[in-house]
Order: structure tokens, then C-alpha cells, then sequence
């Protein structure tokens, strides 16, 4: 409890865990909102989700913002 009588739930750290990628390879999966990609090319949020296989190209075709425009 902090001085003014707020409890504090946060978490310094979360582990994301790993999952095990239609290839049968194990991803260890990151807290990055780029999301995890396999040796195999595909890729997954945070969450486990896979994500849409060509979801950079769909993203440039539509004008929605990439990592490229936030990294480059």
C-alpha cells in the first residue's frame, strides 16, 4: 500500500509464454506490440494469436501505418 492508501496491483514483469507453431516449432512469444515470428514465417501477437500471413503488404495496400513508419 502505497502512502496515500492506494494499493498497487501492478506487475513489473509478464511472461508471455511460448506456443507451439503449426510447423511444430516452439515460439517463445514476446510483449511487443511487432509481435513474434517462427523460423517458418509466421507470426503472432503477444496473446498467441496467429496473425494474418501478409499482414504488412495488406496494411500498405489499405494506408494503414506499419512498423516501418513508426521505426523508420
Amino acid at each position: 500500500m502505497t502512502d496515500d492508501g492506494v494499493l498497487d496491483f501492478g506487475q513489473a514483469h509478464w511472461d508471455t509464454g511460448a506456443i507451439r507453431c503449426g510447423c511444430g516449432r516452439t515460439v517463445q512469444l514476446v510483449d511487443d506490440w511487432r509481435g513474434t515470428r517462427c523460423a517458418c514465417g509466421c507470426e503472432y501477437s503477444s496473446t498467441g494469436q496467429q496473425l494474418r500471413a501478409n499482414w504488412r503488404e495488406f496494411c500498405r495496400e489499405t494506408g494503414e501505418p506499419t512498423d516501418e513508419d513508426f521505426l523508420g
